[in-house]
């Protein structure tokens, strides 16, 4: 009892002083658990976020890499060596990327097929440029036409290889249902009809729902596309099912050569890969090729595109692929990336940012509250 009269006897003696005392210590404690409570919860939603996205990788050609083969130690770039390697570049085929798929880290393997398609009468391209005019079912089309003779940039001839022209639309074929990651997550959705049934053979598809109305079409309606390199041969398909796309961008090049409509997300196309397959097969058959006085090789065939993607379960299953893919045979010229992961890691930036900054303020309480 002695104890606590003296006590109270001291507080009330400097009353002033004890009271800031007081308040310091309030602010500091409070200080320390905002900024423990900051630190917190930047750790868990790093970790719930992670935990929730789908991580997909893609193997593609490592550019990088081959500069640096072409190069010797300390010496200037050897432009020949390198315009070899690139030119001897190429990605990998489907029994390739097949291989690699057998790796014990990978959940999943999807694939697409991508090609290109100009319009007819009956169904014609959206364009979002000012100064396009009408698309026709030429491949001989000008630049200001519906993307009819541009390429897709960023890729060598429009990363089909050097196979003709560019067409009107994306017709895109996927092998599986989990592939179509758009539909998976929400981002697209099926408004009228149905997706395709998965590995079909029936050249049926969905459209956007921005291409259907521009061309008043809907389910059921049968509409014919061209061979930008060759007029005579034309696919028909029938409308499966019109989706919408709720994130649905266009960015225009600022290239001389202008924007594509083949890049227009509305003027995409998704098939059955098999269905897909079949056409571009066909066309491959049936095509001819030409060689011009330059050397320079062309063929009427429909320009196609393959494309892997792996999925894993969590991060450790992608970072143990490149191991196991390189046991497989990958080779190094060859480089396993996930937009996914960069997205992610891009998106954690603000919240590092704001976690280190509760660090420091913590740092600074703890040191004032010392002094």
């Amino acid at each position: 009892m002695y104890i606590f009269k003296n006590a109270l006897r001291s507080i009330s003696r400097s009353k002033g002083r004890n009271i800031l005392v007081g308040i310091i210590v309030l602010v500091i404690a409070v200080s320390t658990c905002v900024a423990l409570s900051i630190r917190e919860a930047a750790a868990k939603a790093k970790e719930s976020t992670l935990d929730s996205i789908q991580i997909t990788a893609q193997i593609s050609v490592d550019r990088q890499s081959m500069m640096k083969n072409s190069t010797a130690s300390g010496t200037a770039p050897d432009r020949e060596s390198m315009q070899a390697a690139f030119s001897g570049a190429s990605g990998l085929t489907l029994d390739q990327m097949q291989v690699y798929a057998k790796a014990a880290s990978v959940k999943a393997f999807s694939y697409t097929l991508t090609t290109s398609l100009n319009g007819t009468d009956l169904i014609k391209s959206i364009d979002t440029t000012s100064t396009s005019t009408s698309t026709t079912t030429s491949s001989s089309s000008t630049t200001t036409a519906k993307g009819s003779t541009n390429t897709q940039q960023g890729q060598p001839d429009g990363g089909f290889g050097k196979m003709g022209t560019q067409g009107d639309f994306t017709v895109i074929g996927y092998s599986s249902d989990s592939g179509m990651t758009a539909f998976v997550n929400g981002t697209s959705t099926i408004t009228s009809g149905a997706i395709f049934s998965e590995g079909t053979s029936e050249n049926v598809c969905v459209i956007s729902d921005e291409l259907a109305l521009y061309n008043s079409l809907s389910v059921g309606d049968v509409f014919t596309l061209v061979n930008p390199n060759n007029t005579a041969e034309t696919v028909k398909l029938t409308v499966a099912g019109i989706y919408n796309n709720s994130q649905t961008t266009v960015t225009t090049g600022n290239t001389m050569g202008g924007f594509s409509a083949a890049s227009d997300p509305a003027n995409e196309i998704y098939m059955s890969y098999t269905a897909l397959k079949a056409i571009t097969t066909s066309s491959i058959a049936s095509a001819t090729t030409t060689t011009s006085t330059n050397g320079t090789t062309s063929t009427t065939a429909l320009r196609e595109q393959v494309a892997g993607t792996y999925s894993f379960a969590d991060v450790d299953s992608y970072n143990s692929f490149d191991a196991q893919a390189r046991a497989l045979g990958l080779a190094d010229t060859y480089t396993i990336s996930s937009s996914d992961l960069t997205s992610y890691q891009q998106s954690l930036q603000p919240l590092e940012n704001l976690s280190k900054f509760a660090t420091y303020f913590l740092i600074v309480v703890l040191i004032t509250s010392r002094s």
